[in-house]
Formats: structure tokens, sequence, C-alpha cells
């Protein structure tokens, strides 16, 4: 499943960081845990990040997130993608 949504859109300051955090996470920076996934938006935890498998959406906790949480969507995203490639290798 491609993960393509968000639940609210991310805030100036959380894009700027995002791009800052993607480039120290090209450069060995990684989260220290990885983001909390649920099947269904019934079992999202209210105020904390995850994503939610059913509908393929990051729900973003209200509050702006933290460095550690942008580097879990980071990591997360860079998994789903290289899992993708990979998958499309082995087909060809």
């Amino acid at each position: 499943m491609q993960a393509d949504g968000f639940s609210r859109a991310y805030s100036d300051r959380e894009k700027g960081r995002k791009k800052a955090l993607w480039q120290a996470y090209e450069n060995g920076t990684f989260p220290e845990g990885v983001i909390t996934q649920v099947e269904s938006p019934e079992e999202a935890p209210e105020g904390k990040l995850c994503y939610i498998k059913a509908t393929g959406v990051f729900d973003l906790p209200e509050q702006e997130m933290t460095d550690e949480e942008i580097l879990e969507i980071i990591d997360f995203q860079h998994k789903m993608a290289y899992a993708v490639a990979a998958e499309q290798a082995a087909e060809k």
C-alpha cells in the first residue's frame, strides 16, 4: 500500500525542519523509534503520530511535530519506497 495522505498539512516550520531532517537522514541520522501503525482510524491513539494502514494516511498530532516524529515519517516513507522498488525489480 502506498502511503500518500496526511491528516493535516505540515506547518511552515515543520516543512523547513522536514527538509533539513531528510538531509540528516540521508547522512545517517535515524529516529530512535518507529512510527506506530494501526489498522483503522478508530484504533488511532489520540494526539499521537501514527500510520493508518486501511487508509494509507499519516495521522499527525494537532501540535507541531517533534524532530523524532518527522524522522519516523521519513524513515517509514524511505522503507516503503525501498520495498516498492524491490518488489518491482523482483517482478522484472
